[in-house]
């Protein structure tokens, strides 16, 4: 695979959940790549303004994959949900809801916005101040 880091921050977290999450994205992102490419992955954050008013960092995990379509956005975060068979892709349906999970415990959210054929960009929104 092919990774690109853009704009990496620090973070405030249990650096074990923070890194498992990310590992997990990643790992997600290679497994639903397109059948004979080269899996291509970029890292990047910004900071945004939520409709709390408060600061949060964005680090978002993109790939030019397989990608889905945005009606499964929600429910690919529920625990056991899968979009696969286990024949076309391996996987118990567990990690995309602890990554909803960890980013819950660290006071934020995680999203995705996908295409099928187009690929997919989660979002893990994280607070700037951890209070």
């Amino acid at each position: 695979a092919i990774l690109s880091f853009k704009n990496l921050p620090s973070v405030t977290g249990t650096k074990k959940h923070i890194v498992q999450m990310l590992k997990h994205l990643i790992s997600n992102s290679i497994k639903f790549s397109k059948p004979g490419t080269t899996p291509e992955i970029t890292l990047h954050s910004t900071l945004t303004k939520a409709d709390n008013g408060k600061d949060y960092i964005v680090i978002s995990i993109s790939d030019k994959g397989i990608g889905f379509d945005a009606k499964y956005a929600k429910r690919i975060f529920e625990l056991f949900q899968r979009l696969h068979s286990n024949d076309e892709y391996a996987g118990s349906g567990i990690g995309l809801s602890l990554c909803k999970k960890i980013a819950e415990d660290h006071n934020g959210w995680i999203s995705v916005v996908s295409e099928p054929g187009l690929g997919s960009t989660f979002s893990i929104y994280l607070p700037k101040d951890q209070a």
